[in-house]
């Protein structure tokens, strides 16, 4: 008997903390029970009390429903109402953005025409000068572009001088 009675002991203290979780789990499940078992009372001490008022549940619940389908019409209502806002805005804004490409376009002339004329009058002022500095001007314009161009013999020098310049220092110190 005594052997039995340690052997129970030793399961109890080497298993304790799953003894400790199942007695939480068992309890946990004990609450969740008894508070289904209120809420279904509530709920049918609800019931009871607007049946009393109202007369019986299921008209209750017609009224509801109704209720439900009035507030989807309402808001289908307000839908269409916003839709039609939203059109006349739409068209509103196009009149006002049609205005204001229209002012764009007038502002456009205006600044086009003044720019002509600016160009009108500085052509007249060039058209008054005599033609031989128009011309010293033209030639120093064409000196200028025969500057750029290199001949075959300085692209060939220009050439070898880029090469020399890409190589690192040290290969440059090593070749002379």
């Amino acid at each position: 008997m005594f052997n039995f009675l340690n052997s129970i002991i030793e399961f109890l203290l080497d298993n304790f903390g799953l003894i400790i979780v199942l007695l939480l789990f068992i309890v946990n499940l004990g609450r969740r029970r008894n508070s289904k078992k209120q809420r279904k009372q509530n709920h049918s001490d609800k019931k009871a009390t607007s049946s009393s008022q109202d007369g019986s549940y299921k008209s209750n619940k017609k009224g509801a429903v109704s209720q439900m389908n009035k507030e989807t019409q309402q808001a289908k209502q307000k839908r269409n109402a916003n839709r039609q806002r939203n059109r006349q805005t739409e068209s509103v804004n196009q009149k006002n953005v049609a205005k204001t490409t229209k002012k764009q376009e007038r502002n456009r002339q205006q600044r086009s025409s003044a720019a002509q004329t600016s160009l009108d009058s500085f052509n007249r002022q060039q058209s008054l000068k005599p033609t031989d500095q128009v011309r010293s001007k033209k030639s120093s314009t064409k000196k200028q572009s025969k500057k750029t161009y290199l001949g075959k013999k300085n692209l060939v020098n220009a050439m070898i001088y880029k090469e020399i310049l890409d190589k690192p220092l040290s290969l440059r110190d090593e070749d002379k």
